[in-house]
């Protein structure tokens, strides 16, 4: 499952990452990440593991192979 959040303010941004952070350190399960982006396709497109994508893994791997 994928949460995520858009912010306008970096330092409101901040402030909620450390308190989501310190609230999910005990969870191995839980990935907490604070990135930048453009927008939601460039997101998807930096982090495709997120998303389960793993079209550019298996691209990757086919090259390797071939």
């Amino acid at each position: 499952m994928l949460t995520w959040r858009s912010y306008t303010n970096a330092a409101i941004a901040n402030e909620q990452y450390g308190a989501i952070e310190r609230a999910t350190a005990d969870d191995p399960g839980k990935d907490v990440v604070l990135v930048t982006t453009a927008s939601l396709d460039a997101l998807r497109r930096a982090y495709p593991n997120y998303f389960l994508d793993t079209t550019a893994f298996l691209e990757a791997v086919e090259e390797a192979i071939a």
